[in-house]
């Protein structure tokens, strides 16, 4: 149900990290057929939600690893210091 306004929402996130499940949701019933979107869907969103927040996190995890490794020091290296 949220897949074809995924990429919608994410950029939502991406501009508004503070967004919640409510916010996101009336923007989806803005956004899609009238009908589309309901109270009823709230929950689905708040999953939605805590997955996309988690993938961003490991995301951003994987992007500092990767810096660290660039410069040549590792986690335990840094730890060190």
């Amino acid at each position: 149900m949220l897949d074809a306004y995924e990429d919608q929402a994410r950029n939502w996130l991406q501009r508004q990290p503070g967004m919640t499940a409510v916010e996101i949701l009336k923007r989806l019933r803005e956004l899609a057929p009238p009908g589309t979107f309901t109270d009823k869907h709230l929950r689905t969103v708040q999953r939605a939600l805590s997955a996309w927040r988690a993938d961003a996190i490991r995301q951003w995890i994987d992007q500092c690893r990767l810096e660290t490794d660039a410069h040549g020091s590792t986690a335990t290296e840094i730890t060190a210091l």
